[in-house]
C-alpha cells in the first residue's frame, strides 16, 4: 500500500513546490527568475520522494543534488528547502544512523549552496548545515527507537509464544502421562488375578494417550494456523471427568452454567485449570482422595473451585502446572488463589470476568 501511495506524495510536493515557489520571487528581487530549468529542478526534488521506499538511497541523492543545484544557480524561493528536508527525512526513516555520512555531505553541500558566490554568509551557511544536522539526527534517532520497540515487541511476543506452548503441551501430557501411570499400575496389579479388569485399564490407557496425541497435534497446528476456540460444552467436560474416575478417583461435580456451555473466550482456561487441578490430585492427593468440582456462572464472572480431601503434602514449591494456571486466569484478568486446606486436601479457585457481549 506504501508503495502505491509513494507517486502520489511524491506528484504532491512536485506542485506544492512549482506552485508556490514563483510566489516568493516578489520579495527576492536579486534572485534569478525561475526558467524551465528551475522548474525541473523543483519537480525532480519533489518526485524523487516517489522512490523512497524502493530506492531510498536514490531518492537522496537525486532531491538533494536537485535542490543543491537550484539553490547554487541563486534561484528563488524558500519552498527547496521543504522539499530537501522531506528528502532527508524519508531517508533518516529508512536507515537510520546508518544515513548519517550522507546526511552530513548533504548538509554540507546545501551550506555551501545557501551562500552567495560574490559574498560568502557564513551564518547563514553554518544555519542550513546545523538544521539539516538536526533534522537528520532527531529522525535517525527517531528511527532507531522505533526499531527497538518493534525488536522488543516481537521478542516479547517470541517469549510469550513460548509460554503458551509450554503451558498446553505441559498440562496434555500432564494429564495423558498422570492417567496412563495410574491405569498402567493398576493393569498390572489387577492381570493375574482380574485380567478383565486389567484389559479395561489397558484400553483407558489406549483412549487417554489418543486423546492426547490429539491435543498435542491441535496445539501443534494452531501455531501454524492460529484459530479461535471452541466453546467448551458440557460433553467436553464430562468426558474429563470420566477420564480421571477411570483412574480410581472420585470426582464429584457441580456445573450451574447457561445452556451448559462454558463462553467462547475463556473456555479453554476454563478446561485447562479443572484438567491441571484434577491431574494435580490424582498426582499428590493419595491413593483414597476425593475431589469435587464446581463451575458456577455469576452475573460478570465464571467461578472455578476444585478442592479435594487427600491427606498426602503438596510439593512446597509451586510447579509448573501451578504456575501455566496462574499466567492463564491472569492474562484473562481474573482471579486466581491456590493453597492447602486447615482440615486437609488443597483448593484451586479461579474468578474469570465476563467480557461485554459475552454470549
Amino acid at each position: 500500500m506504501g508503495e502505491v501511495l509513494d507517486p502520489l506524495t511524491g506528484a504532491a510536493v512536485a506542485a506544492f513546490l512549482t506552485l508556490l515557489t514563483p510566489a516568493t520571487r516578489i520579495y527576492q528581487v536579486e534572485a534569478v527568475p525561475l526558467d524551465w530549468p528551475g522548474y525541473g529542478l523543483l519537480i525532480l526534488t519533489g518526485l524523487s520522494l516517489s522512490i523512497r521506499r524502493r530506492w531510498p538511497l536514490a531518492m537522496y541523492v537525486v532531491g538533494v543534488g536537485s535542490a543543491t543545484v537550484y539553490l547554487g544557480a541563486r534561484y528563488p524561493g524558500w519552498p527547496v528547502y521543504v522539499g530537501a528536508g522531506l528528502v532527508l527525512v524519508a531517508y533518516a526513516s529508512a536507515g537510520g544512523w546508518a544515513a548519517w555520512p550522507l546526511t552530513m555531505v548533504g548538509g554540507v553541500a546545501l551550506g555551501i549552496a545557501s551562500g552567495r558566490p560574490e559574498g560568502w554568509q557564513p551564518a547563514r551557511m553554518l544555519t542550513v548545515f546545523g538544521v539539516w544536522l538536526a533534522l537528520g539526527g532527531f529522525t535517525a534517532h527517531a528511527t532507531e527507537l522505533r526499531r527497538r520497540r518493534a525488536e522488543e515487541v516481537a521478542r516479547h511476543r517470541v517469549v510469550e509464544e513460548r509460554l503458551r506452548i509450554a503451558r498446553e503441551m505441559h498440562d496434555i501430557l500432564s494429564h495423558g502421562l498422570a492417567t496412563i501411570s495410574l491405569q498402567s499400575g493398576a493393569a498390572l496389579r489387577r492381570f493375574p488375578t482380574r485380567p478383565a479388569e486389567a484389559e479395561a485399564a489397558l484400553r483407558t490407557i489406549r483412549r487417554v494417550s489418543n486423546d492426547a496425541l490429539a491435543q498435542a497435534r491441535a496445539v501443534l497446528t494452531s501455531i501454524r494456523d492460529p484459530v479461535e476456540p471452541a466453546a467448551t460444552g458440557s460433553d467436553d467436560l464430562d468426558a474429563l471427568f470420566e477420564s480421571v474416575r477411570s483412574t480410581g478417583l472420585t470426582v464429584k461435580t457441580t456445573v450451574a452454567l447457561s445452556g451448559g456451555v462454558v463462553p467462547r473466550a475463556i473456555a479453554p482456561i476454563v478446561y485447562r485449570v479443572i484438567q491441571e487441578s484434577l491431574t494435580n490430585v490424582m498426582r499428590h492427593a493419595g491413593p483414597k482422595a476425593e475431589a469435587t468440582v464446581a463451575i458456577a456462572r455469576h452475573a460478570d464472572a465464571i467461578v472455578v473451585e476444585v478442592a479435594d480431601r487427600g491427606g498426602a503434602a503438596r510439593p512446597g514449591k509451586p510447579g509448573h502446572g501451578l504456575l501455566g494456571m496462574r499466567e492463564r486466569v491472569l492474562e484473562a484478568g481474573g482471579d486466581f488463589s491456590a493453597g492447602p486446606e486447615p482440615a486437609g486436601g488443597f483448593r484451586v479457585r479461579v474468578r474469570l470476568p465476563l467480557g461485554s457481549g459475552t454470549p
